[in-house]
């Protein structure tokens, strides 16, 4: 069931929502590559629409002098655009009395497009094409035959056939057919061909033309006492496929006093029967009531009820907002006249940023409005276990920030959007998180680097070139080492720097002592004595 509330217009005109979506591509053959010339108008040129029976032509009108010089006189139903095709041509005359019955052997032509979708199966789909019997007058051809078996045929290929001329689709039967006793002679007007099909699923080429699958389907309805015919030829225009709805409806409207409904019955339908048993296509209600129409097309039945309230004021509505700490949130009443909030305003928008409840009464049309907010300030993200922290890079490389659960992240300087990042070096970040509530919750992060001092010494080092142990170095910060010294057994300096590095490629295999000054972590100079045995 659907529910509509209606409260904008005095007065309300409703009919059915179906869909009526045209299938069809280029229904009415406007889109052609070309405009008409004497002796130059094929189908080929035409986008979407296809030859499938031998060689239908298309015409397009691109100017008025173009319609004057046409060899026929007719000119398209609707737009600059029509198609054409053979439904009997050669036809042998049997007879010398008007109506005369012909002998169904003649030349036909057919056409062929592909629908914009797929028909769904169990769906009914309303075909519409109009007819025009082509007037010869122009080329003195007065003898005109018409015929009865013009239709329209569903498929899910593409209908093929091999050879030329091909005279008959024979034993194809279109679902959509002109009734046999409706002879298509018109041809000043156009005839409406039109009809339901039942799709099997799968469908998506529509096949248009003479089937030509009934006996004595064609006659001679003008004589001019010719001996033979030339051709029994018609225009169509205007072709659409659409899905039509057989299912009854329910729908449930409320207005306000003062105002009434417009209903109709359902457009393409054939006739209707309202509750009250007129006919009407459409109907006025201005008061509360359950109301019905049936629709009646070709041997379906279709009712739509119309269950219909009138009210004074309308249903009150209730919104629950929130707005974030710092921030405010937007209240917008229903669109109406007249606008009284409890805080004073009186317009339709306001923003508020304090928890409270909120009332706005209004009218549209005479009809009351009232709307209830309720509204309080919503919490920020909670960080939690992040905090500031102090390490020494040289022993662990890095540290890894964990900002805990939430919708987003941002962390800067990096600009990193992850829950964890990892700091190698120190650094002081900012973080802002979001919730669910799109609130938001920020926290300075400081990493620092402290190292307390040692330093360690290598009591051996064997420079031999294996690629072990092949230097002398103390592990001490760079920045510490004031001076390195190296002396032999015999007190002579042989190696002096501030690396705290010694390579001994010159030196012999013996005990070295080093003198290592360097400053603590108060800055003063201290001074360390060791050995060092070089091994080779």
């Amino acid at each position: 069931m659907k529910h509509v509330l209606l409260y904008i217009s005095l007065c309300l005109i409703c009919a059915p929502l179906y869909a009526q979506i045209n299938l069809v591509p280029n229904p009415g053959f406007e889109e052609n590559d070309s405009c008409y010339k004497t002796g130059d108008f094929v189908i080929r040129g035409v986008h979407n629409w296809l030859a499938v029976l031998n060689s239908p032509d298309a015409y397009k009108f691109c100017d008025t002098l173009t319609t004057k010089t046409f060899i026929f006189a007719q000119t398209p139903k609707s737009g600059i655009g029509m198609a054409g095709y053979a439904a009997n041509s050669n036809s042998q005359l049997i007879q010398g009395n008007s109506p005369i019955i012909l002998i169904n052997k003649g030349y036909k032509e057919n056409i062929t497009v592909r629908l914009k979708s797929i028909l769904e199966p169990g769906h009914y789909y309303k075909l519409v094409f109009y007819i025009n019997l082509a007037n010869y007058t122009k080329v003195k051809m007065t003898n005109l035959f018409a015929t009865t078996s013009i239709g329209g045929y569903f498929s899910g290929e593409k209908l093929s056939f091999q050879g030329y001329p091909v005279k008959s689709l024979a034993p194809i039967i279109p679902q959509v057919i002109n009734p046999a006793n409706r002879y298509l002679i018109d041809t000043l007007g156009w005839d409406k061909i039109e009809g339901l099909y039942k799709a099997q699923g799968g469908e998506e080429w529509l096949t248009l033309g003479d089937f030509g699958n009934r006996n004595n389907d064609t006659v001679l309805f003008k004589d001019s006492s010719q001996p033979l015919s030339y051709s029994t030829y018609y225009f169509i225009d205007d072709v659409s496929v659409t899905y039509f709805d057989t299912t009854n409806h329910v729908m449930d409207t409320t207005l306000c006093r003062g105002r009434s409904l417009v209903y109709h019955k359902r457009p393409d339908w054939d006739s209707c029967l309202w509750y009250d048993g007129s006919s009407d296509s459409s109907k006025t209600f201005t008061q509360t009531g359950v109301y019905w129409v049936t629709n009646f097309y070709a041997g379906f039945i279709a009712t739509d009820t119309i269950k219909l309230t009138i009210v004074d004021s309308l249903q009150a509505q209730i919104h629950h907002l929130g707005f974030c700490p710092n921030d405010s949130v937007l209240l917008t009443a229903r669109l109406g006249d007249n606008y009284v909030w409890n805080n004073g305003a009186t317009q339709q928008q306001q923003y508020v940023n304090q928890a409270n409840t909120f009332y706005v009464s209004s009218n549209t049309q005479g009809c009351l409005l009232n709307d209830t907010f309720y509204v309080k300030e919503l919490p920020s993200p909670l960080i939690k276990g992040l905090q500031d922290t102090v390490v020494c890079f040289d022993d662990i490389k890095k540290i890894e920030l964990d900002a805990g659960l939430h919708k987003t992240y941002l962390w800067q300087p990096t600009g990193e959007t992850t829950r964890t990042i990892l700091s190698t070096e120190a650094n002081i970040y900012l973080l802002t998180v979001t919730d669910t509530t799109n609130c938001k919750s920020s926290q300075r992060v400081v990493v620092d680097e402290y190292c307390t001092f040692k330093f360690y010494v290598p009591n051996a080092f064997s420079p031999n070139g294996d690629g072990t142990n092949d230097e002398f170095k103390i592990r001490i910060h760079p920045s510490r080492i004031q001076n390195f010294e190296v002396y032999n057994r015999w007190g002579q300096l042989i190696e002096q720097n501030q690396t705290g590095t010694w390579s001994g490629k010159d030196a012999q295999t013996d005990v070295y002592v080093i003198i290592l000054t360097y400053t603590d972590d108060n800055g003063n100079a201290k001074r360390y004595w060791g050995n060092v045995t070089l091994l080779r």
